[in-house]
């Protein structure tokens, strides 16, 4: 197993947030698990940490057009995530 599965394995164990219809948000989800909060990024997995990264900004992206609001949201919590 590669160090960023070890990360993702224990980035999993967060609480996934819901919608107010029960709903996983899965793209919220995605920015939880490509930054995985908290953990350190080793030279070894930093290419695919950043993969990861612009593969969510991609699902956002691919909202703007149908979903201008919920875009500008995710993108927002995306971005709080560097900080």
């Amino acid at each position: 197993m590669n160090g960023l599965a070890v990360l993702r394995r224990r980035s999993k164990t967060r609480p996934i947030r819901r919608d107010l219809g029960g709903r996983l948000d899965q793209i919220e989800h995605a920015i939880e698990l490509a930054l995985v909060p908290g953990t350190f990024i080793q030279d070894g997995v930093c290419f695919s940490f950043v993969s990861g990264l612009e593969q969510v900004s991609a699902k956002i992206r691919d909202l703007i057009a149908s979903n201008p609001v919920r875009a500008i949201a995710l993108y927002k919590a995306f971005l709080a995530g560097f900080q």
